[in-house]
């Protein structure tokens, strides 16, 4: 492969050692998956740089409009509510083995996403979150929306607008789990 891309924030990017990669892919595309981490972020750089690893950074560009795309589109029937259910929370707790995340269950975090299927919405850079003020779906109108969002059990959006900057608790990986196919029934919730 000649471009790899792999998400990584804090807590994971601080294990990963580049230099495993430098005769199997040219460049590394880093999704900055949190802009908060910019220690780790820059200790994955430095590796990258003595592996002569070359990467690039992504920025998280419009990346508050995922969830509505993929609402859309099953608005359109081309993918279900289950599907989506999996593919934001299930699938990727279970790929990255965080523990406590991915279901509604108890002794997991209370982490939701409600939704208003029927609202329709037009993409505005202006209305953008993201630091960049831009999306590259401006003047798209999509079906489906968040209306609030809980972290923690503690609503941080409702209505357009994000009510707290409640800090999240600190993921928890349990690697050892095996990842994706070994976690049919979840990763388990956090420890007491």
């Amino acid at each position: 492969q000649d471009l790899c891309f792999f998400y990584l924030s804090g807590d994971n990017m601080v294990h990963v050692e580049p230099s495993q990669w430098k005769d199997k892919f040219k460049v590394i595309a880093l999704i900055d998956a949190d802009p908060g981490s910019d220690k780790a972020r820059n200790k994955f750089k430095e590796k990258c740089n003595a592996s002569s690893v070359k990467f690039f950074q992504l920025e998280r560009y419009a990346v508050e409009n995922y969830f509505s795309l993929l609402l859309d589109r099953a608005s359109r029937g081309e993918c279900t509510w289950e599907q989506i259910a999996s593919w934001t929370s299930d699938a990727p707790a279970r790929v990255w083995s965080i523990v406590g995340k991915g279901r509604i269950a108890v002794g997991y975090d209370a982490d939701l996403v409600l939704v208003d299927p029927d609202e329709v919405r037009t993409i505005e850079n202006a209305k953008q979150f993201t630091k960049s003020k831009w999306s590259p779906w401006n003047g798209l109108s999509l079906q489906g929306w968040p209306t609030r969002v809980l972290v923690g059990g503690k609503t941080v959006y409702q209505d357009g607008q994000i009510r707290t900057a409640h800090p999240a608790a600190r993921l928890q990986f349990d690697h050892e789990l095996g990842g994706y196919w070994k976690t049919c029934d979840g990763v388990g919730p956090r420890p007491k």
